[in-house]
Order: C-alpha cells, then structure tokens, then sequence
C-alpha cells in the first residue's frame, strides 16, 4: 500500500473515531436529559 494510501487511511480512522465519540457524548447527554428533566 502507498504512503499517500496509508496516511488517508489513519486520518479517516481518526476522523471516524472523533465522530463515534462525539455522537456518543452527545446521546449520553441527551439521554440524560431526557431522564432527569423531563
């Protein structure tokens, strides 16, 4: 596999794993709020 191929990989991987937190944390908090206020 070239360097180029390599490199857009671990930036995918990176961007896929920031975005799979963030959608986590933003459904914990929804979730949260929707047990504790409503």
């Amino acid at each position: 596999m070239s360097k180029e191929a390599n490199q857009w990989i671990s930036f995918f991987n990176f961007f896929v794993n920031k975005a799979i937190l963030f959608a986590l944390s933003i459904g914990t908090n929804y979730h949260l709020h929707c047990t504790y206020f409503v």
